[in-house]
């Protein structure tokens, strides 16, 4: 690998570290302050320590992610939201998955 694309891999892998964090603090931003278990639960499964090792380590598994994210605002949106989220999960291109998520 040369040093430019050594370069760019290192770009993307911080690009996506920080996509990360902000959908964490948007899924948190959507909980009330007596959400207080699923506030816990977003923190222990995505925990950016964690994340930063498997996106370093190339063991990154963001569906995982994306699914985590739909689950959780599917438990703590008003029904109203249930088919933005049911068509997010009908998706098949990544990139807009997390565009969707980032704009709940």
């Amino acid at each position: 690998m040369t040093y430019s694309a050594a370069g760019e891999v290192r770009d993307a892998k911080v690009i996506l570290q920080n996509v990360m964090e902000m959908l964490k603090e948007g899924l948190l931003s959507t909980l009330l302050p007596h959400n207080v278990t699923t506030r816990e639960k977003i923190h222990r499964e995505m925990d950016m320590n964690h994340i930063a090792k498997q996106i370093e380590r190339d063991a990154f598994d963001i569906d995982y992610y994306i699914d985590f994210i739909l689950a959780t605002l599917a438990t703590v949106c008003c029904p109203i939201r249930d088919k933005d989220i049911l068509d997010v999960r009908k998706m098949t291109n990544t990139t807009n998955k997390v565009r969707k998520c980032g704009y709940h």
